[in-house]
């Protein structure tokens, strides 16, 4: 099975870092009379600074702006499906003369 994982280039640094991952795909090559995985490594167009950075999840950390933006998206959301009235049940406007046709009078023509 095909695994990908995020690392640091340099985890220990201050200021920020590359991100690489490593895509173990199954190959492998026999040295020795060991079999030795041969994983695909790729270095991204992305850095960032290793304190924001969750080594066991291998992923940045949500930082509490994230969680902030979350929570008025969730409030956008919660206002807009109970309190604004849905546009399935606004009742257009028609005109007078044609609410109902059989009450119209022939002679007026």
């Amino acid at each position: 099975m095909a695994k990908l994982r995020f690392y640091l280039k340099e985890p220990n640094q201050e200021n920020t870092t590359s991100l690489f991952f490593m895509f173990n795909y199954g190959a492998f090559e026999i040295i020795n009379g060991k079999k030795r995985y041969r994983p695909l490594k790729y270095y991204i167009n992305e850095s960032i600074e290793p304190k924001h950075w969750n080594r066991e999840e291998e992923r940045a950390r949500r930082t509490y702006i994230d969680v902030i933006i979350f929570f008025i998206l969730s409030l956008i959301v919660f206002i807009s499906l109970f309190f604004i009235q849905p546009i399935s049940s606004v009742t257009t406007y028609q005109p007078q003369c044609y609410r109902n046709i059989s009450t119209i009078d022939s002679s007026m023509y």
